[in-house]
């Protein structure tokens, strides 16, 4: 096997434009992903706080 130095430049830039292109696609395929993750855990957990008592009935009757 040759040395790293007596490699052919433009063969190690295109392995390593491959390697950036790999790592590039799977970032951009795992943030849509994590993206729905995120918005699945926001939206399914009740609401806290004082906007939970929106959605809770009034025991009363609305004044006349």
């Amino acid at each position: 096997m040759k040395k790293l130095r007596d490699q052919n430049p433009i063969v190690l830039a295109l392995a390593f434009i491959g390697i950036c292109a790999i790592f590039y696609f799977v970032w951009r395929g795992y943030q849509p992903y994590l993206t729905n993750q995120h918005a699945r855990e926001f939206f399914g957990n009740p609401p806290s706080g004082a906007a939970a008592q929106l959605y809770q009935q009034s025991k009363k009757p609305p004044p006349q």
